[in-house]
């Protein structure tokens, strides 16, 4: 009697538990369930819009709107966007990492070749436009898209701004290499405390309208830039390679294993840009195979053009000469 009054009074404390325990992984699992119904739900709403644009584009006023874009045009757009502070700029890094700078760029582009993996996914099966806003949206709601959209506009203001800034360093270099002494009001125009560099401003404006000429028309121009700036570079690299020393390799690690980290981070910049390929999804005659193309190229290519040039200059001077 005794046991049987037990095993009732344990039942009776059991029961609810149990009940309180299914009922939680009822809800879990519908939740579960209804995410993934969305997620499904918006990822074929995105590839069905894919499939209807695949051939063309119509807009809101009737006009087809053709796909122009190939695998090359692609290609020399992703070079044209990393390809310029990284070579011209970042490679003063070497005056302290060292040579060990190429080692850095190499890892950087392992990095960012995890990441180009996702956007080669989500740009075959999702292809519209809209990079990172897009594959948000279509994946984890509204909100994070609203905030990824925002957070991908504000790099590209930053980017172009540091850019845009970049010409005018240039071109005083440029005159200056003329011997002309260019004062400063011809950059910079004074606002009380702030200036306002117009040369940086009228770059910007050029941009602009090669952009409004059309796609295929701004592409055009934007191969015969980047061809020129690779053919700079080849020069460089083959030019250089007449001048290397081999000494000036030998304290090729000269702060170390750390060194070679710490350049990563610093010229981890000059790989940005890869991404915003995918925002010429909707422009791209096929997109779930020249994307991919176009990614992986572009990085390769660029990370070779940086080590090449990264080991060239640390060959022909000593890397703490290097400016």
């Amino acid at each position: 009697v005794r046991e049987t009054a037990a095993h009732e009074q344990t039942d009776t404390t059991v029961k609810p538990y149990k009940s309180v325990v299914g009922t939680m992984e009822f809800v879990r699992n519908c939740v579960s369930d209804t995410a993934g119904l969305m997620t499904r739900r918006k990822l074929h709403i995105a590839q069905e819009e894919g499939k209807e644009n695949e051939a063309q584009s119509i807009s809101s006023s009737g006009v087809v709107l053709r796909r122009t874009l190939g695998p090359f045009d692609l290609l020399f757009l992703g070079l044209g966007c990393i390809i310029g502070a990284g070579i011209f700029v970042l490679v003063g890094e070497a005056n302290v990492v060292g040579p060990a700078l190429s080692l850095s760029f190499a890892f950087d582009v392992i990095a960012c070749g995890l990441s180009a993996l996702c956007y080669t996914e989500f740009a075959s099966k999702i292809p519209v436009s809209g990079s990172a806003y897009s594959y948000a949206y279509a994946t984890v709601g509204e909100f994070i898209a609203f905030l990824m959209g925002w957070t991908l506009i504000l790099s590209y203001c930053m980017s172009t701004t540091a850019i845009a800034l970049g010409w005018t360093g240039y071109l005083g270099s440029l005159l200056e290499s003329f011997g002309l002494d260019i004062p400063d009001y011809f950059y910079y125009l004074s606002w009380w405390e702030f200036k306002t560099d117009y040369i940086a401003c009228l770059a910007v404006s050029l941009i602009t309208i090669f952009l409004l000429a059309g796609v295929k028309n701004s592409a055009w121009a934007n191969t015969i830039i980047t061809t020129i700036s690779i053919l700079v570079i080849f020069f460089v690299i083959i030019a250089g390679s007449f001048k290397v020393e081999t000494n000036n390799w030998k304290e090729f690690f000269p702060q170390g294993s750390r060194g070679v980290f710490e350049g990563a981070s610093a010229v981890f910049f000059a790989y940005l840009g890869f991404d915003s390929i995918a925002n010429f999804s909707e422009e791209v005659k096929k997109p779930a195979r020249d994307l991919p193309i176009a990614i992986f190229g572009s990085l390769i290519i660029s990370a070779s053009l940086y080590v090449l040039v990264a080991l060239t200059v640390t060959g022909m001077v000593p890397y703490y000469s290097i400016d």
